[in-house]
């Protein structure tokens, strides 16, 4: 998102900054996008996600001004995911796929 700081000093000078943050970092390990295959990719909103050797833990996909759209937990390590956005816009996303192994991210298409 945008967002601004002002900064009032003891004279009473104003200073004003702006800046938009497009996607925020994780302190997680990020992994090799390889390790995962996601299809159909671009897809209408439904799509699969395959993981092989990881154990998923959460499942998250980000509109590319990094806001929130989509987030699911996951309980059982099975290694397909189903997932359903109702409602996404045509456009270009960010999955993120979040297992005990680390982070996850891939482009995701929506038609």
């Amino acid at each position: 998102g945008i967002y601004t700081v002002t900064v009032n000093d003891a004279s009473g000078c104003l200073s004003e900054l702006t800046a938009e943050v497009v996607l925020m970092t994780t302190t997680e390990t990020l992994l090799d996008e390889k390790l995962i295959q996601v299809y159909p990719n671009p897809n209408q909103g439904s799509f699969s996600i395959q993981l092989e050797g990881l154990t998923p833990k959460r499942v998250e996909v980000l509109d590319l001004n990094g806001q929130l759209i989509y987030q699911r937990m996951i309980r059982d390590a099975i290694s397909v995911q189903e997932v359903y956005l109702r409602y996404a816009p045509a456009g270009m996303y960010v999955l993120q796929v979040h297992t005990r192994e680390g982070v996850i991210q891939k482009k995701l298409i929506v038609d």
